[in-house]
């Protein structure tokens, strides 16, 4: 599988496109001009690879890209995200986003502890993992042991 960005047709597979253009058209605030779909795609990617890089077994592909495999657990939590910065409110009757959104997050809590095996990137990038291996310390050996200390 590859790694790759994630765009607003993704997006489109879970919201109807004038759902997506009346979220855009709420979202925008007065004298900013800056799209507010593309700022959430932009938020959750990086959220995505952060989760990615919390795993010392996983390698971090180039900048802006996911895997195939979390394009749907990135698409579930961008709905949600790009619902509630519209409204402050999720148009959720059944709960089945915020259902999805859940399992996004608990499979990406499983991405983070090497539970879960994401495919290696095509072309890895020069970012660090926000994994910290531990340092062994070793144990010096005793010099002498509490049999050796009868008498004293």
């Amino acid at each position: 599988m590859a790694w790759r960005a994630l765009t607003e047709t993704d997006l489109k597979s879970r919201l109807s496109a004038g759902e997506l253009a009346t979220y855009r058209k709420l979202s925008l605030v007065d004298g900013n001009d800056a799209d507010p779909v593309q700022a959430v795609i932009d938020q959750i990617t990086g959220q995505v690879r952060a989760y990615i890089s919390g795993s010392p077994n996983n390698q971090l592909g180039a900048d802006g890209t996911i895997p195939e495999i979390l394009i749907g657990s990135a698409v579930s939590l961008a709905v949600l995200e790009v619902m509630a910065r519209a409204g402050g409110s999720i148009l959720d009757l059944q709960g089945h986003r915020v259902k999805s959104a859940d399992q996004a997050m608990s499979m990406l809590k499983d991405v983070a502890r090497g539970m879960v095996k994401v495919d290696m990137p095509m072309v890895v990038t020069a970012e660090k993992s926000a994994f910290i291996a531990p340092s062994i310390i070793q144990r010096r050996p005793r010099e002498f042991c509490g049999w050796q200390q009868d008498g004293i």
